[in-house]
């Protein structure tokens, strides 16, 4: 409510009124805005009358006060374009200030790339619509002929510029939620690839045998099928992180690329910002001690400051993720093995976990899943066919209960 003042002369008789109103906050300080205005007494009011006036003159000025302020912050909704709004207020506010990895701006940036390519730098954000939207799409499918899942990344990321441009005040609604279901890409859920157990035991006795494979790779292929843990993370364990007393690791860290010549790779935060820890088998802790005396063996010490998985010029530097993967396609063409990713062996623990007696619960902690819907989307086939066994175990107690 604006205030209202007397201004009186020297014999005491009032000649004007100030208003004073705050009508908002500056976006940049957060601090209040304040107009000022002062009016003419009005004439020929009796006393009440001429308070009433004042207080609806006050009212008025500063409604009017307010609008026209709010109108001066809201941006030009009919001039801004796609580009311009990608770039000088997508790009820097919601993804570089966002402490995203390097690969993943690296990924963003490719994204937002081609969806330039597409609208160009003409379009405003105003005249994007469903239609205009459903045309990118199959701008993707046909001309691109990307895949169903890179076609859906450039989707979302479509959805996320417009959303922010809906946050700014660019635009009133996000025209993607009034699409139609049938029109947004859609990706065709695979059932999760593993290794039987005999097919990792298969992979870890030509792993023992091969001489050319250096123990580094050897123990490394080992802590992904024995723990789980994502390929970064292994390579981003340090001796420190390692306890052989309690036989456990403390994973808290990964290794990513960043695409930048001379800084090959970065080490940063895991991928839920957690720290956790994993508990080591038998067949791991062998493996890292075997690590540890070829590392004591070649430097004549084993700093804990050093990456267990490090490199070999110097084990204080992390080695790229990429090599994991050339070191496990030339080994499994070797000796005759299926051919699989570096991550099918973390879902192949996962797999062997839980047909082990484990639950998925205790597996989301292992692996490390923020949320208990990704391990269930992944290992719910696994899960059901447990639980179908342990109501099988309950009727055969029943049935065999008081037999001699």
């Amino acid at each position: 409510m604006a205030s209202v003042k007397e201004n009186r002369n020297r014999r005491g008789e009032i000649i004007s009124y100030r208003f004073r109103a705050c009508v908002g906050r500056d976006p940049s300080t957060g601090k209040q805005v304040w107009r000022t205005c002062t009016v003419d007494r009005p004439e020929g009011l009796s006393p009440k009358a001429e308070a009433r006036h004042i207080r609806r003159a006050a009212e008025d000025w500063e409604k009017q006060q307010r609008n026209d302020y709010k109108k001066g912050l809201e941006p030009d909704r009919d001039k801004m374009t796609l580009a311009a709004f990608v770039n000088g207020h997508w790009w820097p506010n919601s993804v570089e200030a966002s402490g995203y990895a390097p690969n993943t701006l690296i990924s963003y940036a490719k994204l937002k790339r081609n969806l330039l390519e597409h609208f160009g730098e003409r379009i405003r954000l105003v005249e994007i619509d469903p239609e205009r939207v459903g045309r990118f799409v199959r701008w993707l499918k046909v001309d691109r002929a990307y895949s169903e899942w890179t076609v859906k990344m450039h989707f979302n990321l479509l959805r996320g510029v417009l959303s922010y441009a809906v946050a700014c005040g660019y635009l009133e609604s996000n025209v993607i939620d009034r699409m139609r279901q049938q029109d947004k890409p859609t990706v065709k859920c695979k059932e999760p690839d593993f290794m039987s157990a005999e097919e990792i035991k298969a992979f870890l006795n030509a792993l023992e045998a091969d001489e050319d494979m250096p123990e580094l790779w050897k123990a490394f292929f080992q802590l992904l099928i024995f723990a789980g843990v994502r390929r970064g993370e292994g390579l981003a364990l340090q001796w420190k992180d390692y306890d052989p007393e309690k036989k456990e690791l403390t994973v808290s860290k990964s290794v990513t690329l960043t695409g930048e010549v001379g800084a090959e790779t970065a080490v940063k935060d895991t991928k839920t910002g957690k720290t956790r820890r994993v508990p080591v088998s038998d067949s791991l802790a062998a493996a890292l001690e075997a690590r540890r005396r070829e590392v004591m063996e070649q430097y004549g010490e084993c700093n804990p400051a050093w990456y267990v998985f490090g490199a070999v010029e110097n084990p204080a530097k992390t080695v790229s993720p990429n090599r994991a993967y050339g070191h496990l396609m030339r080994f499994q063409k070797k000796h005759g093995l299926r051919r699989t990713s570096v991550h099918l062996l973390r879902h192949s623990f996962a797999s062997l976990c839980l047909q082990g007696g484990g639950n998925l619960k205790q597996l989301q902690a292992v692996l490390g899943h923020s949320r208990a819907q990704t391990t269930l989307t992944y290992y719910a086939g696994i899960a059901e066919s447990q639980n179908r066994a342990a109501v099988e175990s309950v009727e055969k107690l029943i049935k065999d209960a008081g037999k001699d």
